[in-house]
């Protein structure tokens, strides 16, 4: 029994060690030495204002949102799982 299981974890610890092996170099992304450093690109996304206005001022389009049956199916997996929890 404990054969089999060191037999297993080192076959595991192989597998994952070379899947590792396989993988590519990761790299930072290279700064511009012209540009501040506070200016950063998540920054200057946050910044930007869309095609519709600024980040919150999203317009809400009505034929996205959930009918009459998916407010019915949502609302009766709610009460499902409440009853299988408290009476399973």
């Amino acid at each position: 029994m404990k054969r089999n299981r060191l037999l297993f974890g080192a076959a595991l610890v192989l597998m994952f060690g070379g899947l590792a092996g396989f993988s590519g170099d990761a790299y930072a992304q290279k700064t511009d030495p012209s540009k501040k450093a506070a200016t950063t690109n998540d920054k200057a996304i946050a910044s930007k204002e869309g095609v519709s206005g600024s980040l919150g001022s999203k317009k809400i389009d009505a034929e996205k949102l959930p009918g009459k049956l998916e407010m019915g199916f949502a609302f009766g997996s709610v009460v499902a799982m409440i009853a299988a929890i408290k009476y399973l």
